[in-house]
């Protein structure tokens, strides 16, 4: 699956110490989106990624949606606002990637929030919300994404077995590595930082799981900016408004790794 990832906004409803997002409130305006429309046409694109921040937060999220439908769509949120967009989503998305980092103590103590909200609520809802969208569509799936750090590591097996002991409808189970590459992730090095070999520990077997190390240093991800930059990881490689043929020869060399790794996540 060749996959682009579309950084609508960096606005977001959390503030992880861990994200590798700056939140400065900026979103992508449409002229910009229309390009990047147009660019993933030229790259063979077969599937958009809208990430953020928070895409759900775009104040033209529904409106995106529809002018990208013709590709595979896939959304990574933190799973709050989904019930705001539920029909929406259930009807045009293939996947939808909710990050949860644990039972509701572990998972509050690693999501900061920028609103008031109730550590059972920054679990139950994303949950809910869950059970709501396969309702709505059996077929779409769904993927929790995990990110294991040392604050969370000892007990993050206990989602899995939650998952499976409550039937929770999920398709994928995917733990994260924590690494210190860039932007609040680098500050925080030091609070969420977990050596590999600790990581390596962990196995689960009771859903179909994946774990991912990554890169100590680039990016797996071919990522448009919301300001129309072409990124991998947090590298600039070229900018959508740039001649095609020079956008071509900056990013097409990267596309056989990125395929690579989202087609391990999404098949």
């Amino acid at each position: 699956m060749i996959t682009l990832d579309v950084q609508i906004t960096n606005r977001c409803n959390y503030e992880c110490e861990y994200c590798y997002s700056l939140s400065n409130h900026k979103e992508m305006g449409e002229e910009t989106y229309s390009k990047v429309i147009e660019i993933a046409k030229l790259l063979n694109i077969n599937a958009i990624e809208f990430c953020g921040g928070e895409p759900l937060l775009h104040s033209k999220f529904e409106k995106f949606t529809k002018i990208a439908k013709d590709f595979n769509l896939i959304l990574r949120t933190n799973g709050i606002l989904l019930n705001r967009f539920n029909s929406l989503i259930s009807k045009y998305y293939s996947w939808v990637c909710i990050s949860l980092d644990g039972l509701e103590n572990e998972n509050d103590i690693m999501k900061k929030s920028r609103t008031i909200i109730s550590s059972k609520d920054k679990f139950e809802i994303p949950i809910s919300n869950i059970k709501v969208l396969k309702k709505l569509n059996p077929n779409l799936k769904v993927l929790i994404g995990s990110l294991v750090s040392k604050l969370n590591y000892k007990n993050i097996l206990k989602l899995g077995n939650y998952l499976v002991e409550n039937k929770i409808p999920i398709d994928v189970w995917k733990l994260y590595l924590f690494r210190p590459k860039f932007a609040r992730a680098k500050l925080n090095e030091e609070k969420f930082i977990l050596s590999e070999t600790e990581f390596d520990k962990l196995k689960f077997d009771k859903l179909k799981t994946l774990f991912q190390k990554g890169s100590k240093n680039g990016g797996e991800c071919l990522i448009v900016a919301y300001d129309g930059n072409i990124l991998l990881g947090n590298k600039i490689i070229s900018n959508i408004y740039e001649p095609h043929d020079k956008i071509l020869k900056s990013v097409s060399k990267f596309i056989a790794k990125v395929s690579e790794n989202k087609t391990i996540t999404y098949i």
